[in-house]
């Protein structure tokens, strides 16, 4: 567990005397703030982040210095992925590193502007380069961060409606996964189970990821991230029940740590857990939580607390509130994403349950279309039912 392992560093770092402060120590340090961050605890992980850039300066260790400003930086990623407070911590992250002629540092600082190209939707440039910076990684004999990239270039690849390309990364991803050691595969697993989702075996996906919780069950962040994907699959499947009880423990840790990069989403999809299970109540509770942690230029925020919002009016005959909000994440989305399956399927659904089959079956075509060229097979049981009823 994170808490043993950071218990047996803080026990070896007390050892040592107060005067001997050596790259040894800083390094247990650094280990001790990276596991503060593991298990949440923010503020003890800044601060002791902090000890070390300032002691590592003194002692002219630019590598263990440019580590603990990009740890600072992660941090203040997670805790508000908005917020520019990261950007200096970054740069100066990228200085000590060149300075210390860290190939693999600076490749970390290269691997971070290509997950917010990705994250800004710029997949077809990306997918190459990300996957070059994975394989210099490997080259250079780090395969826990060549693991870890490639598993995150297929999340992307997947959810591009790119199969092919995201189990090439998946199995490339695999062995240097197990070469590491690494005992958190957290986004590989979550690669594997986004293919079976898309692919229709929602129970396949929603094993795997209950027992990557069970394996992660201490490990904070990562966990959220699991809870959340696995939050999604229960939805898409009908597991409500254990959805609900899934966002419930994964807002508890959130709000517990302080992290802001799961919270709107969290919010949002346990609103629209509660719609469908006919709480409309709470739901409304979920569904204003949901925007008010919305971040600003989030727009995976919005699009889920808006499409939270659409199920929660319709199911209220709220039919002109709904409406927009579902019209609001057709216009916030238009540059970011090619379909959104999900929250098109709802809006159709909603124009057929309202008469208006014809202004729904281009959001069918247009998901149909996606899903075929993909060659995905979830939602199509859905999709022939609403053109059933057109």
């Amino acid at each position: 567990m994170a808490a043993d392992r950071m218990a047996r560093a803080r026990a070896t770092t007390e050892d040592l005397h107060d005067e001997d402060i050596g790259a040894d120590r800083l390094r247990l340090r650094l280990l001790e703030a990276e596991q503060h961050s593991n298990l949440d605890q923010y503020d003890a992980a800044l601060a002791t982040a902090a000890e070390v850039v300032e002691q590592a300066s003194r002692i002219q260790r630019w590598d263990l210095a440019a580590a603990a400003q990009l740890c600072i930086a992660r941090i203040q990623q997670q805790r508000d992925p908005n917020s520019a407070q990261s950007i200096p911590q970054i740069a100066e992250a990228a200085r000590l590193f060149r300075l210390a002629g860290d190939p693999v540092g600076e490749l970390e600082i290269e691997w971070m502007n290509v997950i917010a190209r990705l994250g800004e939707n710029q997949w077809p440039t990306t997918f190459g380069e990300g996957a070059s910076l994975a394989e210099r990684a490997a080259a250079l004999n780090d395969p826990a961060r060549a693991g870890s990239w490639f598993s995150i270039l297929a999340m992307f690849a997947a959810m591009a409606g790119q199969p092919g390309k995201a189990r090439d990364h998946i199995a490339r991803a695999t062995p240097l996964v197990a070469q590491a050691g690494v005992r958190s595969a957290t986004f590989l697993v979550m690669a594997q189970a986004l293919l079976d989702m898309l692919s229709g075996e929602l129970e396949k996906a929603a094993k795997r990821l209950r027992d990557a919780i069970a394996g992660e069950e201490h490990e904070g962040f990562s966990t959220l991230f699991l809870q959340r994907s696995l939050a999604d699959c229960l939805t898409r499947s009908g597991g409500l029940i254990e959805a609900d009880a899934v966002l419930e423990s994964a807002l508890k840790r959130s709000e517990e740590s302080g992290e802001l990069w799961n919270r709107c989403e969290l919010f949002a999809k346990r609103g629209v857990v509660a719609v469908r299970r006919g709480d409309l109540q709470p739901a409304e509770g979920y569904v204003w939580r949901s925007l008010e942690t919305a971040l600003p230029n989030d727009i995976s925020g919005a699009v889920e607390s808006n499409w939270a919002l659409a199920e929660l009016r319709a199911a209220q005959r709220r039919d002109d509130d709904a409406e927009a909000a579902y019209r609001r994440i057709m216009a916030l989305s238009a540059e970011y994403y090619d379909v959104l399956e999900q929250v098109e399927l709802s809006f159709a659904g909603f124009l057929v349950t309202r008469g208006r089959g014809d202004e729904a079956k281009p959001m069918l075509d247009r998901a149909e279309a996606w899903l075929d060229a993909a060659g995905y097979r979830v939602d199509r049981d859905e999709i022939a039912k609403l053109r059933q009823r057109i």
